[in-house]
């Protein structure tokens, strides 16, 4: 019974968050854990990171438009765009702040995350992709030696897509399902937001150098 509610709250936290976000555009997916004796072991969520979105134009356009969106959310900081070719593809990577959360021995902290997006073009549509995520972990707990150890003060991390989400009791795990809103909520309102830019943006020359006069 507890499994239920907990599966119907989660359910009902996410349909939530759609209706604030309105249209979504990034699949979830969630299965059921079973233990070695076949034994309920919880849920785990799957934030799928990858979509095909529709925009019209032509692929010059989108990556032109596109081009200016980054640059423009990111206070044209070119070196954001890791790699690009015109009318075909562009990385970018960013490093966002306080977004998502780890645990330490005595404490919950806030941790940086890194991401890089690629976007590949077609007539009237383009592929959005996370291809990296990491979080960055500190290492202040310990002492200067054992930071030396460790890689100095601090590392980064591969994060995973997928969030154990329900416990083996059919409780929410807070904590993870916090983690997992603010991830999809995040990436969610990015898509928006660039789609908004598309549809809204007049075709401008973009000066892909990096002269900065």
């Amino acid at each position: 019974m507890k499994f239920y509610i907990s599966f119907i709250a989660f359910l009902f936290f996410s349909f939530s968050n759609q209706v604030l976000l309105g249209q979504t555009y990034l699949e979830v997916q969630s299965d059921t854990i079973y233990g070695s004796k076949q034994e309920f072991d919880g849920i785990n969520s799957e934030l799928f990171l990858k979509t095909i979105l529709d925009s019209q134009g032509s692929a010059e356009d989108l990556y032109s438009k596109s081009y200016n969106f980054i640059l423009t959310r990111y206070n044209y900081d070119k070196s954001k765009i890791l790699n690009s070719k015109k009318g075909e593809f562009l990385i970018f990577e960013h490093v966002e702040e306080n977004l998502i959360s780890y645990k330490t021995f005595i404490s919950t902290k806030e941790m940086k995350l890194r991401f890089q997006i690629r976007l590949d073009f077609r007539d009237n549509r383009f592929k959005w992709e996370v291809i990296a995520l990491e979080g960055f972990f500190e290492n202040d707990l310990f002492d200067q030696s054992v930071q030396e150890v460790l890689g100095g003060t601090g590392s980064w991390v591969s994060i995973s897509k997928t969030w154990k989400t329900t416990n083996q009791n059919g409780k929410s795990n807070i904590w993870t399902n916090e983690n997992f809103e603010n991830l999809r909520v995040y990436f969610e309102s990015l898509i928006k937001d660039h789609l908004s830019f598309l549809k809204n943006a007049v075709n401008t020359k973009i000066d892909e150098s990096n002269d900065d006069w």
